[in-house]
């Protein structure tokens, strides 16, 4: 062993240079972390950011709509009153069924109105969901409440890791547009279900054939009380619950279209439980 006059000898040095390289590289690592978790910090804020903005929106637009329909019934209430003055009994009946019908609305979009807001939150656990069987289920409610005849053809479809409300949710969603934008002019109606794995998700595809929608609209489609065709029902609150669902559980939801040729939209969702 050889040793200096003074100070270490040359194993010592050795010894405390692979000491100062592993501090080193191990300080590295944690700037390296410090960095991740600076980012993430800032993807989250603003992120937060973003919904807080579209909370604003959708209340703003909620109270809109909300006073929209009771100043209805209060001036259809207001036309009964003046009829009963003038004993129009006809029109104090015919205010009374428009009040009525304002309500019944009214009650509708509370309903939709709960179902977008609850879609956002974390509500049941998740749980493993047979997302062939929820389909076909929903598919069959859907037929039986329009009466309308839309062919439903699946593809094979996974299993999945949701929560069974929102997958519910979506699905009845996705697949009631191809009942409620069907091409009337077309002698057959259908709506295809698909999915494809990516890792530890699953894109699942939704298409129809219905009278499709413009693609410059294709981002506005997921904001709260866009219709695109106003001369077909709704509030404009089904895809937003759709996207509100998805996002809950880390997924993402886009669409694509064109008049006349129909639609489809695509989801993700975990094919099992996410740890982080």
């Amino acid at each position: 062993m050889v040793e200096g006059e003074e100070g270490l000898s040359a194993r010592e040095c050795i010894e405390a240079l692979a000491l100062f390289l592993e501090g080193k590289e191990r300080a590295r690592e944690l700037l390296r972390r410090l960095e991740d978790e600076l980012r993430k910090l800032q993807e989250s804020g603003g992120e937060l950011n973003r919904r807080n903005r579209d909370l604003e929106e959708f209340a703003r637009l909620v109270v809109h709509d909300i006073k929209s329909g009771l100043s209805a019934i209060e001036g259809f209430c207001r036309l009964a009153q003046e009829a009963c003055r003038q004993d129009n009994q006809e029109m104090v009946l015919e205010c009374v069924a428009q009040a009525l019908t304002a309500c019944h609305r009214l009650e509708d979009l509370v309903e939709n109105l709960y179902r977008a807001g609850k879609a956002g939150f974390e509500g049941d656990e998740s749980v493993e969901v047979d997302l062939d069987l929820v389909a076909r289920e929903v598919y069959g409610d859907l037929l039986a409440a329009h009466g309308k005849s839309v062919e439903l053809e699946v593809s094979d479809l996974p299993r999945v890791w949701c929560e069974p409300f929102k997958i519910r949710l979506v699905m009845g969603n996705l697949l009631g547009n191809a009942f409620r934008f069907r091409d009337e002019g077309k002698e057959r109606c259908w709506v295809r279900v698909s999915a494809t794995q990516e890792g530890g998700w699953v894109i699942v595809r939704v298409e129809n054939n219905g009278i499709g929608f413009p693609k410059e609209h294709a981002g506005s489609l997921f904001k709260p009380f866009f219709r695109l065709h106003e001369e077909r029902s709704g509030y404009g609150l089904g895809l937003l619950s759709v996207r509100r669902a998805v996002e809950s559980w880390g997924g993402r939801v886009w669409a694509e279209g064109r008049p006349g040729q129909g639609s489809t939209f695509y989801f993700t969702v975990p094919t099992r439980e996410r740890t982080s």
